[in-house]
């Protein structure tokens, strides 16, 4: 059946041979996407009506616009005259508004003449606008609090216990700020109850006072000055023991001497009277003679220094047989009491003679630092 289409019609086609005009109307014509459309036959009667709804498409074909025709279809009711209908819904994936023809191809019946078009055409024309995004979503970061248990009697120390809010618990469609402060309030309002209900209670120990001198233990260089400290009672607690609690106050009057002492510089210089001691057993000649280390507050070796705390000096020997080119070294660790200038080695062995075997031995005696980095002078 030849086709007779009128320029730029999107409503109606007719067609010569049978004088075809029915058309489908769309209510509403301005859908969001996903939307629904009643599409509606218009000029049926027993001499032209939809009979069947063979396909549907889209004009312009390229549109990103996608239609689907929902069921069932109503067709024209030749007994009420009740007009064909059905639903369309039409989706469009773009943020822009789409405006485009929903042509079907139908069969058409004339009652009649028993007349019957089966490629006949018609269209709707509909825009569908972007689909509606709802509010953005933000949800909490996980957060956590430490409170300590303060439902305990007297003489015990409630526990830490963590109370935390896992990430997500809450939303806001207004800003993330305002999820995690939802967050924040549950921690406020529910922590300490928290604490209170599953944390635990120990008995707490007191320091009692504690008093004594320290000296600066924190001295790069040199050794630091002996400090005098007191720590009232009940200054420091601890739910460990009583002698725990006694060694935090302890410890705080560490810290005080650190933080009040000075620190001293010391020289050591090691010498000895020149003056030797010869013995003899047998073959054997022994000489020995007395060493001495001194302090002192200066480089130059001329002001003497009363150590103001116990100082720590190695002494090392190093041996050595002539005659073989061979030796041996070993070092002795000196503990300085505080409070002297000098201190005494008593007689060292400096040479070391066997006739009989043509043996001839010397001793050199060196200092190594050993505690509060002090210096060496030569």
């Amino acid at each position: 059946m030849k086709k007779l289409f009128l320029l730029f019609s999107i409503i109606m086609c007719f067609f010569t041979q049978t004088n075809y005009a029915q058309t489908f109307t769309a209510s509403p014509t301005t859908v969001a996407s996903g939307g629904t459309v009643t599409v509606t036959g218009n000029g049926e009667g027993l001499t032209d009506y939809f009979s069947i709804l063979n396909s549907d498409f889209l004009s312009p074909t390229n549109t990103p616009v996608t239609v689907s025709v929902q069921q069932p279809i109503k067709y024209y009711n030749t007994a009420t005259a009740t007009p064909t209908s059905f639903k369309i819904t039409l989706t469009n994936p773009t943020s822009t508004a789409q405006t485009v023809s929903v042509w079907f191809v139908c069969t058409v019946n004339n009652q009649v003449t028993g007349a019957q078009n089966t490629n006949y055409e018609t269209s709707i024309s509909v825009t569908v606008s972007p689909a509606s995004t709802g509010p953005t979503t933000y949800t909490n970061a996980a957060q956590s609090k430490a409170f300590t248990k303060n439902s305990c009697g007297t003489g015990y120390q409630g526990s830490q216990v963590t109370y935390t809010v896992a990430a997500g618990k809450y939303t806001s469609t207004v800003s993330q700020a305002d999820a995690n402060s939802k967050a924040t309030a549950d921690i406020n309002a529910n922590g300490q109850n928290y604490a209170n209900t599953n944390g635990s209670c120990a008995i707490l120990y007191y320091n009692t006072a504690q008093s004594g001198s320290l000296p600066r233990n924190n001295c790069t260089i040199g050794t630091g000055s002996t400090v005098a400290y007191n720590i009232p009672a009940n200054t420091y607690s601890s739910t460990v023991s009583q002698a725990d609690a006694n060694q935090l106050a302890i410890n705080a009057g560490q810290a005080y001497a650190n933080a009040n002492g000075t620190c001293t510089t010391i020289y050591v210089k090691l010498t000895n009277t020149g003056v030797g001691t010869i013995t003899t057993s047998g073959t054997v000649r022994t000489t020995t003679v007395p060493y001495t280390l001194s302090f002192f507050s200066d480089a130059a070796a001329t002001q003497p220094l009363a150590l103001p705390n116990p100082l720590s000096v190695i002494i090392n020997t190093a041996a050595a047989i002539i005659h073989t080119s061979s030796g041996s070294s070993s070092s002795t660790s000196y503990s300085v009491p505080a409070g002297v200038t000098t201190y005494s080695l008593g007689p060292e062995v400096i040479e070391t003679a066997d006739s009989s075997v043509g043996f001839y031995g010397t001793t050199v005696y060196t200092i190594t630092l050993g505690s509060n980095g002090t210096y060496i002078v030569d």
